[in-house]
């Protein structure tokens, strides 16, 4: 469980500067929320693609979580809550979904070790 903990520090670290960069409302209900989504999402996916018996598992579970993401942007443009920056903002939720696949990634293995 180190290697999970020593990554999610490491997100978390880089996350507070991300979010500085992209200028969002961290404290905003709508947008905790929204983060955990994203983050969440790195975890279904990475769940998706190794433990689930899909005949073209990857491509079927990208398709899910693009299609949820891309949903999610335009519920955000629909709500005017991407006014700043669209392409931080996509990248800002880009990496909240890869930082939660490498956090999945690291729970999957030190839960494998232990």
């Amino acid at each position: 469980m180190k290697l999970f903990w020593f990554v999610l520090s490491i997100g978390l670290f880089l996350f507070y500067f991300s979010v500085q960069a992209a200028d969002v409302p961290f404290f905003s209900v709508e947008m905790i929320f929204n983060n955990l989504y994203h983050f969440f999402a790195g975890f279904i996916f990475l769940v998706g693609v190794i433990k689930l018996k899909i005949k073209h598992k990857f491509r079927t579970v990208l398709m899910l979580v693009v299609g949820v993401l891309i949903l999610d942007g335009i519920y955000d443009y629909s709500q005017h809550g991407l006014d700043k920056n669209y392409l931080m903002t996509y990248l800002y939720n880009l990496y909240l979904l890869f930082w939660g696949t490498v956090s999945g990634l690291a729970f999957d293995k030190s839960r494998k070790q232990s």
